[in-house]
């Protein structure tokens, strides 16, 4: 139960009527560890969501791993490693699902 607390039948109900979820074949999740994503944030001014404390960070993130693990359209691409890192990723996933189609 991430997402600020709520259950999980909640979530499901406004994934569902989020468009573009209903309609995709394939979703890549960016993955970035709170710690690092307040890293990378740096010194600039936070918004209300960056102000969250990492304990919300870390429920949201392990609701939406939860969720990639349960539905096999979405895909966890490693974000916390370097720029060209994430982009060879992107290239091999789409690669894969495009080969398969």
């Amino acid at each position: 139960t991430g997402h600020r607390g709520w259950r999980d039948d909640v979530v499901d109900f406004f994934h569902a009527f989020w468009p573009i979820l209903l309609t995709a074949v394939l979703f890549a999740g960016f993955d970035v560890p709170p710690a690092v994503g307040h890293e990378r944030i740096g010194n600039r001014e936070h918004d209300r969501l960056e102000q969250e404390a990492s304990s919300f960070h870390e429920r949201v993130r392990a609701a939406y791993l939860e969720r990639a693990d349960r539905e096999a359209r979405i895909r966890v691409v490693d974000a916390s490693v370097p720029l060209e890192e994430v982009q060879a990723s992107i290239r091999v996933l789409l690669d894969d699902f495009l080969s398969a189609s």
